[in-house]
């Protein structure tokens, strides 16, 4: 890889990282003031919840792996076929969830720490449960957290086209 195709590769990692991290919680924000009544993301019964206290760290782990990720696959985003654009959108937004979700688990387990019960051995166990639990219970909260995941795909997906767009373009480089 050239030095040039780097800094096209940042420059392209960076921009779909702050705009869907800045698109995401505008929506999040949205959604909390229209149904206030509400959690935006859902928890399960007896469940704390630490990701509607500090909502931007939890958006901030998925929006940052979907960016590598975006990056890496956009490449295969470049016709204009709308069913295999979607495809690869989702083919996105699963790999994002698989490599996002152990690292929610293990934030939400080191919030849980600091809400009082800091074991001696907390770093292994927020990597041992932190990791499995994120990777088990991440994919039923983000299931339960309609309509915020569904807008969200839908967002990502429009900003896959639009990147694609920008790249061959190439207002980006």
């Amino acid at each position: 890889m050239s030095t040039s195709q780097f800094y096209s590769k940042l420059k392209t990692l960076s921009f779909l990282w702050l705009t869907s991290f800045v698109l995401a919680v505008t929506l999040y924000f949205m959604i909390d003031f229209v149904n206030s009544e509400n959690s935006v993301f859902a928890r399960l019964f007896r469940m704390s919840n630490y990701h509607n206290q500090n909502p931007i760290l939890y958006i901030s782990i998925p929006c940052f792996f979907y960016g590598i990720i975006s990056t890496f696959l956009l490449k295969y985003f470049r016709n204009k076929k709308t069913v295999k654009n979607i495809l690869i959108s989702l083919i996105i937004a699963i790999l994002t969830i698989i490599v996002s979700s152990p690292f929610g688990g293990m934030l939400y387990f080191y919030h849980d720490f600091q809400a009082g019960w800091f074991p001696e051995n907390w770093i292994e166990r927020m990597l041992d449960s932190g990791i499995s639990s994120g990777l088990m219970i991440g994919w039923s909260i983000l299931i339960f957290s309609l309509p915020y995941s569904l807008i969200g795909f839908i967002v990502s997906h429009l900003l896959n086209i639009k990147t694609s767009e920008i790249i061959r373009n190439n207002e980006i480089n």
